[in-house]
């Protein structure tokens, strides 16, 4: 099973994720105490069904959890009412129409930078450190 401390899984997440894909339904992790959705349609379903709740409890022992727990103490997605009506709007300003709109410009410059890169490499790269970081 996964460990999310090995610097191994740190560095190369992939393999991990594939075996956990090939599961094809929520496996069970004992260490976090919770179900692990690998796939799109699984995650999906677990983040849209209310009644599993979605009010974030901080992992313990701390001194292992302790990135974890600060990564999702204030996450919309863990968030439920009224806390999760405020996180959203204030992201929602953000993010609306009207202010993306306004950067296509600067984003397909972006994108048209980062694109040309990858080509560069020959069709050869990862698309979280060459692409999204």
């Amino acid at each position: 099973m996964i460990n999310f401390n090995d610097k191994d899984f740190l560095i190369n997440p992939y393999p991990e994720l594939a075996k956990l894909r090939s599961a094809g339904k929520p496996v069970w992790h004992e260490e976090a105490q919770m179900f692990l959705a690998g796939n799109y349609d699984d995650a999906n379903a677990v983040l849209r069904n209310k009644s599993l709740g979605r009010i974030f409890k901080a992992k313990e022992p701390e001194s292992e959890w302790s990135t974890f727990n600060w990564l999702h103490a204030d996450s919309i997605l863990d968030s439920e009412p009224p806390k999760h009506t405020r996180l959203r709007s204030l992201v929602s300003k953000a993010f609306n129409k009207n202010i993306i709109e306004s950067q296509r410009e600067i984003i397909n410059k972006i994108v048209d930078g980062l694109i040309a890169e990858i080509d560069s490499k020959n069709g050869d790269f990862d698309l979280i450190a060459d692409f999204v970081s």
